[in-house]
């Protein structure tokens, strides 16, 4: 029983040894012409074949073991660790294509890589634009191709560097040439741009050896091409306004643009009558203008392609109101400001005035023209607003004038008012007529606000020891009556006290 156990270890080891068997499998690789391409594979018994040279699509032998039938165009690494990698030398276009590491006794101990070759001249890639110039609206084709071999299909990808998203290509590959295509219609935002075509490979789906990333590990393959930087023209456009009419210092920006190339042109414009009212690169401002009248400016540049010609675009300016500009055409760039007042200053002829000045600066890609407030030319704003504030105080010291005065006469009124409430009736002298006063009205108010009918019982007066008395009429008897119709209750009272 022993002996037979050592048999069949025994026989099993000799199976292994003579069929032989892969430990590692060669994986995909792309090369460019005339460069040496490595294929690795470990085990033991190991050959490698090809699958290229044969017309028909058959297996040709390169090595068996350490034989190796071609040592002009391959070469065998062996060691005792069993590696059998298989380099390609200096490989050519038509090398491209499926290898193959298997045992030395086929079974399915075997596993094939693919070759991908690529011609070693840069790949072929053209555009449309002349200069690398181009105009706004205008669109711009790239493509590249390449010459290439083997049994997977090579892919191309281009990118935006500028924004860096991808950009969708039209495929145009044929056998053994990929090529792709873009076309993109040219924004200022294209300005100073450049777009990069690479290779990639789909990861096939039936073999998990098949590498999806081939070149992607090579920059050789990555990054095929790059176009040159764009220059690309524009006319006068709006960026942003942040104007309100006030609270502005001198050079700050109120109104922002750009174009390409600079701004070489200005008008400026009333522009409700679209009068012109100054060219040049200044404009003084008045009072009047800053009111419910507003400016525009008219900035133009010349695009110098296809042939030179002019574009222009307006810039409002609303001194009254904030402003908000949303571009949906060719508009232009710019920036207004009203500066601080310099108090002391005397404007020209008596009116106030602001002066607008226009720059222009170039950094290479967008042009920016700046509107600014540069200097007072007068100081008839300060003065305007020390007349207003005087005469502000002068009408509010006035008002409590007025409030003090009624209060005063109320107050006035009110004591002498008083002051006959309280005074004592006078003595009557002896031989005279006491005078009789009388009550207060026995009917009310009409509705003119005067008292009719008013009258009093006059009560009888006898003397008594020389002195007068006042005897109130009997019980039930109306007395004489005097009818004596007051305007109001307070000239009954003034007569009842007299």
């Amino acid at each position: 029983m022993h002996t037979l156990r050592h048999g069949i270890v025994y026989t099993l080891y000799f199976v292994a040894v003579v069929c032989g068997q892969l430990t590692k499998s060669p994986e995909n690789v792309a090369g460019l012409v005339g460069s040496d391409v490595t294929l690795r594979c470990a085990g033991t018994l190991l050959s490698w074949e090809e699958y290229v040279s044969d017309p028909t699509g058959g297996a040709v032998t390169i090595s068996s073991q350490a034989s190796v039938f071609k040592p002009n165009m391959y070469d065998v690494i062996t060691e005792p660790t069993g590696t059998y990698d298989l380099t390609i030398k200096s490989i050519q276009l038509t090398q491209g294509g499926r290898y193959r590491c298997k045992a030395f006794i086929e079974t399915t101990s075997y596993t094939s890589a693919q070759v991908i070759t690529f011609s070693a001249l840069d790949p072929t890639c053209t555009s449309n634009t002349t200069n690398n110039e181009a105009v706004e609206g205008q669109y711009i084709e790239y493509s590249c191709e390449r010459k290439y071999q083997g049994n997977l299909t090579p892919k191309m990808k281009w990118r935006d560097l500028s924004s860096g998203e991808d950009v969708t290509a039209k495929d145009e590959s044929s056998a053994g040439t990929v090529k792709f295509s873009i076309v993109v219609e040219m924004t200022p935002s294209h300005n100073g741009d450049s777009f990069t075509c690479q290779t990639y490979f789909d990861k096939p789906q039936s073999r998990d050896n098949y590498a999806d990333n081939i070149p992607i590990n090579n920059n050789a393959f990555n990054v095929l091409y790059t176009s040159q930087r764009l220059n690309v023209y524009y006319g006068p456009r709006l960026l942003a306004v942040k104007f309100n009419g006030r609270g502005h210092t001198s050079g700050e920006n109120i109104v922002v643009g750009e174009s390409n190339p600079a701004t070489r042109n200005y008008t400026w414009k009333n522009t409700t009558s679209n009068e012109i009212i100054e060219t040049g690169e200044s404009i003084t401002v008045t009072v009047e203008m800053l009111g419910s009248q507003s400016l525009k400016a008219v900035v133009c540049n010349t695009i110098p392609i296809p042939s030179p010609h002019t574009v222009c675009s307006d810039f409002p300016v609303n001194a009254t109101t904030t402003t908000t500009t949303t571009t949906t055409t060719t508009a232009t760039t710019a920036e207004i400001t009203r500066a601080t007042t310099t108090k002391g200053a005397v404007a020209p002829s008596g009116r106030t005035t602001t002066t607008l000045a226009v720059g222009g600066k170039t950094d290479g890609r967008k042009h920016c023209v700046s509107f600014q407030s540069t200097n007072i030319s007068g100081g008839g704003d300060s003065t305007v607003t020390i007349v207003g504030t005087v005469l502000g105080i002068l009408l509010c010291v006035a008002l409590v004038a007025v409030v003090m005065l009624v209060i005063r006469v109320r107050r006035l009124s009110a004591a002498r008012d008083d002051a006959l409430r309280t005074q004592p009736l006078a003595t009557i002298p002896d031989g005279q007529q006491p005078a009789v006063a009388t009550s207060a009205p026995s009917q009310p108010a009409t509705r003119d606000g005067t008292y009719q009918g008013l009258y009093q019982t006059i009560p009888e007066v006898r003397q008594n020891d020389g002195a007068y008395e006042m005897i109130p009429p009997a019980e039930g008897t109306q007395g004489d009556r005097s009818e004596m119709p007051y305007a109001n209750t307070r000239q009954y009272e003034n007569t009842r006290r007299a």
